[in-house]
């Protein structure tokens, strides 16, 4: 059934999550994995595609590098919806005195930068 929850908050997070990813080649968010010690990497490419990487839990074999998931999947609007309740878990990475959990942090650095390019082309126009 559709509610106005995910009218009204959850798909202007997921969009907000899109333009953080498309921001810059090297934002990426990180979300435990369904395993203890697993990891998924969310990242933007040019043409608007999220690439989504997987990070196993090894033990001492870990891997060094991120690694395409073994099950090739379609990113959809649900489940960029969960990669935001995810974030909403965790820590904030990049300025972890200033915000209460990831989201917040991603929140607000998508807000200002989209703020801040739509000042910047107010003023060529």
């Amino acid at each position: 059934m559709r509610s106005n929850d995910t009218l009204l908050k959850e798909l202007p997070e997921a969009l907000t999550l899109c333009q953080y990813l498309y921001m810059d080649k090297d934002n990426s968010v990180k979300v435990p994995g369904m395993v203890p010690g697993t990891w998924f990497r969310y990242t933007m490419n040019e043409d608007l595609d999220i690439i989504e990487q997987f990070m196993p839990n090894l033990g001492e074999r870990r891997p060094k590098e991120w690694m395409p998931p073994s099950i090739d999947r379609e990113m959809t609007v649900s489940k960029l919806c969960n990669v935001v309740r995810n974030l909403k878990e965790l820590p904030a990475e990049e300025f972890p005195n200033s915000f209460s959990n990831r989201w917040e942090e991603i929140d607000r650095i998508t807000l200002d930068a989209v703020g801040f390019n739509k000042y910047k082309q107010r003023r060529k126009d």
